[in-house]
This record gives C-alpha cells, sequence and structure tokens, in this order.
C-alpha cells in the first residue's frame, strides 16, 4: 500500500489505495463535530492543530495536535445548548495519542465554569481511540444557553506531542 503524506494550509491528507468507510450518526449541538469539512469552521483553532485523514475515528478526518515543547494548540467552540435531559448533559469525545510522542498534557474544558478534565498523554491509548465523557447539568453552567468547549494539548518533553480528537458530541442527559 503506497502513501503520500503532504502538509498543506493546515491540512494533512494521507492518500492511499484503499479508503475506510463513512460512518454518519445522529449528533447533537456541536457543529463540525468529526471535522469533516474542509476546514474546523466553527471550530476556531489556534497553534499547531490541522485536519487529519491519518487516523480518524470515525469518517475521513479527525482534528492532530502537533504540537512543541512549552508551547500550546487548541480547538475552541461555542456550542448552543437545546434542552437537557433529566439529569442535564453530556460530553463525548475521542482521544488517540501517539506512542512515542506523548509528554505533553491533555485538557478539555468548558471555559469560564469549573468543569473540565486534564490527562497526561502518557496516560491516553495508542492503538485504538479512547472514548470519555463528562457529564453536566445546567446549573453547572451557569444556566446558560451555550458553553464555550475547549480541546487543548501543552507540549512538554524534548519532543514534539502528538494527539488526535475526533467524534466531539453534546447530548442531553437522561441517565
Amino acid at each position: 500500500m503506497s502513501n503520500k503524506l503532504s502538509i498543506r494550509s493546515k491540512k494533512i491528507e494521507l492518500r492511499r489505495n484503499q479508503h475506510g468507510k463513512h460512518k454518519r450518526g445522529a449528533i447533537k449541538f456541536v457543529q463540525n463535530p468529526g471535522f469533516t469539512g474542509p476546514s474546523f469552521s466553527p471550530w476556531v483553532d489556534v497553534g499547531e492543530v490541522y485536519l487529519s485523514t491519518i487516523r480518524p475515528n470515525v469518517g475521513d478526518q479527525s482534528a492532530f495536535f502537533a504540537v512543541q515543547p512549552g508551547r500550546s494548540a487548541s480547538l475552541r467552540q461555542r456550542v448552543t445548548l437545546e434542552a437537557p435531559g433529566t439529569l442535564g448533559y453530556r460530553l463525548i469525545y475521542s482521544i488517540l495519542a501517539d506512542r512515542y510522542n506523548n509528554r505533553g498534557a491533555f485538557q478539555v474544558s468548558f471555559l469560564n465554569t469549573g468543569i473540565g478534565r486534564t490527562f497526561q498523554l502518557a496516560d491516553v491509548g495508542f492503538r485504538n481511540y479512547q472514548t470519555f465523557q463528562i457529564d453536566f447539568t445546567s446549573a453547572a453552567i451557569n444556566n446558560r444557553s451555550f458553553v464555550d468547549l475547549e480541546f487543548r494539548v501543552n507540549g512538554a518533553g524534548n519532543r514534539p506531542s502528538f494527539l488526535f480528537l475526533d467524534t466531539v458530541v453534546i447530548v442531553p442527559r437522561s441517565s
């Protein structure tokens, strides 16, 4: 199988002679949750984060963070929320670290709230995507109709920190 890697205008493409199937599902609240468009829009990307076809979780693309030591990169989106479930909301996302370039940290947070989580990249799986979730209530986000969702990778050590992010959804939580 021949592969060709090219970097153009914040997009990484890997062309193969065989392509995976594109999966579709019901996705709520988050726009461009699988990074399927020609750009990150409406996500705001800061730093070394790219659209990648190398290792998507679902669909044809994922977000790929390639962060130098001492630097950071982020993706942020203001997400408009619909009515919550009886128990609030659930954020679901999938991440995959690189086996050898994993000395940094990964953070997910709802800005201006106390809701978030931090992982060391070395603790994130590198063979298959791992799916994580954060449950939150309307009260935890001050009963707002939106949240500012941010994913960030902070580089550390003496090599770049690599991470793939894919399949970001927020759904009503009833159980």
